[in-house]
């Protein structure tokens, strides 16, 4: 998961919730990419480049406000950047998202649109596995580092052999990213069988 950190405060407030926002859109996009199970996420998918739209919209505009503000040098540049980042977007207005295929493309293309966009600023990026890596480009692999997650072997049980009664067990904090509601779906679909 991405997660916004103290290290990107600007101590501008609102400006610091528009982009904490910017964190929250990346990670529903990546628990879409990243759940085992696909189903259609037409809706989802949809909402989120809604929601990227709007946040293009106006948080771009209150940044530009501030930097005139301030006279930032930067304002330029900064304001190419914001046009690229809204055409990015509504490019995706153009895209058959009712294809699940092309869900899945698309929201590879996001996930990895908006990491380059966020971990530019990076100063090192901590990733689980090898996979994760791979959505990221290579100057910001360069400053990542892999920290699996620990399995103590001292926790590790043979084999139950024995007779078992048939349960579906789901472990882990509730929380998005855990995806529980995947779950609940999926066994939705079984449950009568």
């Amino acid at each position: 998961m991405f997660q916004f950190t103290d290290d990107c405060i600007t101590g501008v407030e609102q400006i610091d919730n528009d982009h904490r926002h910017l964190f929250e859109l990346l990670n529903k996009a990546y628990i879409l990419l990243t759940t085992d199970y696909h189903s259609d996420y037409y809706s989802e998918i949809k909402n989120i480049l809604e929601e990227l739209d709007n946040y293009a919209e106006q948080h771009f505009a209150r940044e530009e406000n501030y930097m005139i503000e301030k006279r930032d040098p930067e304002l330029i540049r900064q304001r190419s950047q914001h046009v690229f980042f809204r055409d990015k977007i509504r490019e995706y207005e153009f895209v058959n998202i009712d294809d699940e295929d092309e869900q899945q493309r698309v929201l590879t293309d996001l996930v990895q649109f908006l990491a380059k966009w966020l971990f530019r600023y990076a100063d090192g990026v901590v990733l689980q596995t090898k996979m994760a890596m791979q959505f990221f480009p290579k100057r910001v692999r360069k400053k990542a580092v892999i920290l699996p997650n620990p399995l103590n072997p001292l926790f590790v049980k043979n084999k139950y052999e024995g007779v078992r009664e048939p349960l579906i067990v789901a472990v882990g904090r509730t929380d998005e990213n855990k995806n529980h509601a995947m779950l609940i779906h999926a066994f939705a679909r079984i449950a009568s069988e």
